[in-house]
């Protein structure tokens, strides 16, 4: 069973392994070359200052995302997007950007909100987001006659071009969300291989609206 929700979600949080890999290849190198150049200790002092003006720098421009399942909204660094406006659920091919899920609406040309998922600078998701987007698909794809769901894409008179990946059906994904859920519960690593969620990168949930 999904676990209970608080009010608020708070999503790409944190930093993850990646940002301290990243740091810490930066760190090395920086030290290295700095030792065989013979500079003054204090450059280490520099070393380390540039690696916090990066950290703060990073904090400050990751996308910010905060799901809302009382308010049924999304809130991100400039706009409440509501449920309603959600088209689609793109789970989203690994990239060197890591993995993500992108939130799309009517338009489908450029994500309404961008969920972190894993091999990101941030923070893996946790428990309480996955049951987040888990009762999101759930509330959207069960909007009564407001929408269908298909297996295949109809474009709106030309405006919308067709989806690269394949859609899935939203029961479908709720069961794989389910089995993400058990899975982090039972104290594994969100984004490992053998994870549940990986069975749906490459997918779209896809919520059909009839005038």
């Amino acid at each position: 069973m999904p676990p209970l929700l608080p009010a608020m979600v708070r999503c790409n949080r944190g930093v993850g392994r990646w940002f301290w890999i990243c740091i810490g290849i930066i760190a090395l190198v920086t030290a290295i070359a700095m030792l065989g150049s013979g500079e003054p200790p204090w450059t280490m002092a520099l070393i380390g200052l540039g690696a916090a003006a990066l950290f703060t720098l990073t904090r400050a421009i990751l996308p910010r995302l905060t799901i809302s399942p009382a308010e049924q909204s999304i809130h991100t660094r400039r706009r409440v997007v509501p449920y309603r406006a959600v088209s689609a659920i793109h789970f989203r091919r690994p990239q060197k950007a890591g993995i993500w899920v992108d939130f799309a609406g009517e338009d489908r040309r450029r994500p309404l909100a961008r969920l972190a998922i894993d091999e990101t600078l941030m923070a893996p998701a946790t428990v309480e987001q996955w049951a987040a987007l888990r009762q999101m698909i759930a509330l959207v794809a069960g909007r009564g006659s407001a929408s269908h769901v298909g297996t295949e894409l109809v474009p709106d008179e030309g405006r919308i071009p067709a989806w690269r990946d394949r859609p899935v059906e939203p029961d479908q994904a709720i069961a794989a969300l389910d089995a993400q859920l058990a899975w982090c519960q039972a104290g594994n690593r969100s984004g490992h291989r053998r994870a549940p969620m990986r069975a749906l990168l490459g997918r779209v949930v896809v919520i059909h609206r009839h005038a």
